[in-house]
């Protein structure tokens, strides 16, 4: 993991929100928050987006309004979250990634996966990846058909934090 600067902007991975908001699927990629800590982050979270230093792209609000559609409201409220339209060089960026990587497609794609674009974005952006994904290197279990976010950041030499350590890293809990 790449240290994350306390000034940084940070884009956002729908892996952290679901697993803050104890929706992910049994086992949890990381510990579960309490009540107070959930709130407290919530409010850091929030108040990042109101200072213009939490992003959040188009797939991951279409991930959340499947998987937690509150979380989508919540930020829906604070509009200040909004990432700058996609241009050429983030699409140049995007398909040279799935090139290196074409397991980050589905086989059969329902949807526009986000990670490529969260990792791309942050690329271009200078910005800092919070994701809950663990590393391949830590992984228990199932593993995914694609590399996780982590690996693609550090594969990409983009800075990535969990929520956890960003909450802790900023004070919130």
């Amino acid at each position: 993991m790449m240290q994350a600067r306390l000034w940084a902007i940070f884009i956002l991975d729908t892996s952290c929100i679901v697993t803050l908001d104890g929706l992910d699927r049994p086992p949890s990629a990381s510990l579960s928050y309490a009540d107070d800590e959930r709130d407290q982050i919530w409010t850091g979270l929030e108040d990042l987006c109101r200072n213009q230093r939490l992003k959040i792209i188009k797939q991951v609000k279409e991930e959340l309004s499947r998987w937690d559609p509150g979380a989508l409201e919540r930020f829906k409220r604070i509009p200040f979250h909004r990432m700058p339209r996609v241009n050429n060089d983030l699409r140049i960026r995007y398909q040279r990634l799935v090139a290196a990587y074409p397991n980050l497609i589905p086989r059969d794609p329902s949807h526009d996966p986000a990670d490529p674009w969260i990792v791309v974005s942050a690329q271009q952006y200078a910005m800092t990846v919070i994701t809950d994904e663990l590393p391949r290197s830590v992984r228990r279990g199932r593993v995914r058909r694609g590399p996780p976010i982590p690996d693609l950041c550090d594969e990409v030499g983009v800075p990535w934090t969990s929520l956890r350590e960003l909450s802790r890293a900023q004070g919130w809990i």
